[in-house]
């Protein structure tokens, strides 16, 4: 009796060692498997990565004049706001403009700049 409750002890020793072991292995198996998917994003995310660049002083200066086009449109009955469209004008230049917003990629940035710079003329 005493001998097959040891060879039952040792048999069960012997699965909870091998459970461990394959629990150990798994976990490797999930590090090597996240390693190499870090990588692959990784070298994905480099090559979907696009360099923009910012835009043009002309295409700066067109898109400008459009935008203050518009909003004297949207605001002709006023003629306060066209007068003060008319001196930020006067004063415009775009080599200072792009040096003090040197991040231009996107008209969508460009809007949202000027909106910024005309909101108190409304």
């Amino acid at each position: 009796m005493v001998e097959s409750v040891s060879s039952i002890n040792s048999a069960t020793a012997a699965a909870a060692a091998s459970s461990v072991e394959k629990v150990q292995e798994e976990e490797k198996k999930e590090t090597q498997t996240t390693k190499t998917t870090d990588k692959v994003t990784k070298t994905e995310e480099k090559s979907t990565e696009v360099k923009e660049t910012t835009m043009d002083r002309y295409r700066v200066q067109r898109l400008v004049m459009e935008y203050l086009e518009k909003m004297e449109k949207q605001y002709e009955d006023s003629p306060w706001v066209k007068d003060q469209i008319d001196m930020w004008l006067a004063t415009f230049d775009v080599d200072k403009f792009m040096v003090k917003y040197p991040e231009l990629y996107t008209e969508m940035d460009l809007s949202s700049i000027m909106y910024n710079e005309t909101v108190n003329f409304v």
